[in-house]
């Protein structure tokens, strides 16, 4: 999904509901022209991601909510403790299936699978309830098998981790995003002054931490080495959240597409 619609997908989702006036407005905040919201509204809601209930007004769909549920239950799923289990997915597809092939490797990856081999895949704690729901979606029960283990041998350690999740290069990316909160992202929020300046820091770190949630498989501590950053850049990334919230005026417009919940994270 490109950055524009994962930020109008955003707005929407967090409002319930969203004017074409207002997004434009906001948008164009951080350099976005009308003519691009308005493609990608139409682009979006082409997809089924967003729905028009009245003319000039969106709203997100079931399909914006599992999207957004598939990204976020990442993130919550490797702060439960207890479940060392993993998930094993094989996978068997002809020449005539490829298209379909790949958005089932896309979407596993998304939810944090690592690819061992040609199609085998694995990913920590017990992923059967996202599996049936992929070979619901898509057919798929002559094409994919999934298992619940309790051990792998060899022992999946964070060398292997790191292959099999391609963790070295992620880590690289994650970096930048981490470098680009320092720079630009915090100097941003300190000067802005007013809701609509927070709300556009607010979509640029709503934008980051998208990208981090795609990027990082969220894997339990035991299988990520000392260099890994992912976790502290997503913890700064939440508490700049928290202070971009925090100076919003309550009084004043566009307070509906700040996300308040993150101030439970406040300390």
């Amino acid at each position: 999904m490109k950055k524009i619609e994962r930020q109008l997908l955003y707005l929407i989702t967090i409002a319930g509901s969203a004017k074409t006036s207002d997004l434009i407005t906001v948008l164009s905040t951080i350099g976005t022209t009308e003519s691009y919201v308005r493609i990608n509204l139409a682009n979006l809601k082409r997809d089924n991601y967003i729905e028009q209930p009245k003319r000039g007004t969106y709203q997100g769909s079931e399909m914006a909510i599992t999207y957004i549920n598939e990204l976020t239950n990442k993130f919550e799923r490797n702060r439960k403790k207890g479940d060392t289990s993993f998930t094993l997915v094989t996978t068997q597809f002809t020449d005539a299936n490829r298209q379909t092939r790949n958005h089932v490797r896309q979407y596993l990856n998304k939810i944090g699978f690592g690819q061992m081999q040609n199609g085998i895949y694995i990913a920590p704690y017990n992923r059967l309830a996202d599996i049936e729901y992929l070979v619901s979606e898509y057919k798929l029960d002559e094409n994919m098998q999934a298992y619940l283990v309790g051990e792998t041998y060899p022992r999946i350690t964070p060398a292997v981790a790191d292959d099999v999740w391609n963790l070295t290069e992620v880590n690289q990316e994650i970096k930048k995003i981490q470098k680009w909160q320092e720079e630009f992202l915090i100097p941003k929020v300190q000067n802005a002054t007013t809701n609509l300046e927070l709300l556009a820091c607010y979509l640029e770190l709503i934008d980051a931490v998208s990208e981090i949630y795609v990027l990082d498989p969220m894997l339990p501590e035991n299988l990520l080495n000392s260099a890994w950053v992912g976790t502290q850049t997503l913890i700064d990334l939440v508490k700049t959240g928290i202070t971009i919230v925090s100076k919003v005026d309550s009084k004043k417009e566009f307070t509906q597409f700040f996300d308040y919940s993150i101030l439970k994270y406040k300390k």
